[in-house]
């Protein structure tokens, strides 16, 4: 069952009123927990689970490295299985081999969980909540770490050499940071339109007032519709865009290649 929906009410009428079992993960917060509970929980050791049952609903709580973990099952009883799973010794050393007593109800959830459940669960390991009155800033950042978890998931698929999710998102941070910025300042402008400065035939000059194309903006042609432009053509005094100027020095070159 996806968290957002597992809760001890519903498990208990799923169980009695049609029959059906469920398992999944739960929210600390959505189920009554007793300070005698709470207490235990947190003096709780590494991979040492407890178990809690009322009527047909059976609550495993384990502790892991990173955080503590709930577990609601109509199907499981408190029995503990012992798993294989890899683990990095060191954050730069290859991944081993580690063995690790987990709760059944946890081990089936992991091997059977769908894609919805497995997407929480990688994104809620370095998830950052980024808190805002506006609302679209925080489906912004949703869709920022779905964006991330599926370029993992791909990038995964395709290298030879695995990385954790840590790591991949290092080489994306490391990335952007070196990536260098595009410049847009007034002077890069004007040397980006250098070329159009001295040609062969005319010779096209910027212009600090607007004028109207004589290409593109006839007055007596309803079709066109009227264009302004700062440079202007020189050698034979008339205003043009840069899009129409293309056309004027074609023009002048089919001229001069019909007078020789």
């Amino acid at each position: 069952m996806d968290s957002y929906y597992t809760m001890a009410g519903l498990s208990i009428d799923l169980w009695n009123q049609l029959g059906i079992k469920v398992c999944g993960m739960v929210n600390p917060r959505r189920i009554k927990i007793t300070e005698e509970i709470a207490d235990q929980v947190s003096n709780l050791e590494l991979h040492k689970p407890l178990f809690y049952k009322h009527e047909s609903v059976l609550l495993s709580i384990w502790k892991d490295y990173k955080r503590t973990l709930y577990n609601l099952s109509t199907i499981h009883d408190t029995v503990v299985i012992t798993v294989q799973r890899n683990k990095k010794q060191d954050a730069e050393g290859p991944y081993q081999k580690e063995s690790v007593n987990v709760p059944i109800a946890l081990s089936d959830y992991n091997e059977y969980m769908g894609g919805v459940d497995l997407f929480n669960q990688k994104i809620s390991y370095y998830a950052y909540e980024h808190r805002s009155a506006k609302w679209y800033k925080r489906v912004f950042y949703y869709f920022l770490e779905v964006a991330i978890i599926n370029s993992y998931i791909i990038y995964t698929s395709v290298v030879e050499n695995k990385c954790s999710q840590k790591e991949f998102r290092e080489k994306v941070i490391e990335a952007l940071i070196t990536t260098p910025e595009l410049k847009s300042s007034r002077s890069d402008k004007k040397r980006s339109r250098s070329i159009f400065e001295t040609t062969e035939n005319c010779k096209i000059e910027r212009t600090g007032k607007q004028r109207d194309c004589v290409k593109c903006s006839k007055r007596n042609d309803n079709k066109n519709k009227r264009k302004t432009t700062i440079y202007i053509c020189k050698t034979h005094n008339c205003s043009l865009c840069l899009d129409c100027y293309f056309i004027h020095e074609h023009e002048i070159n089919i001229r001069n290649e019909s007078k020789e």
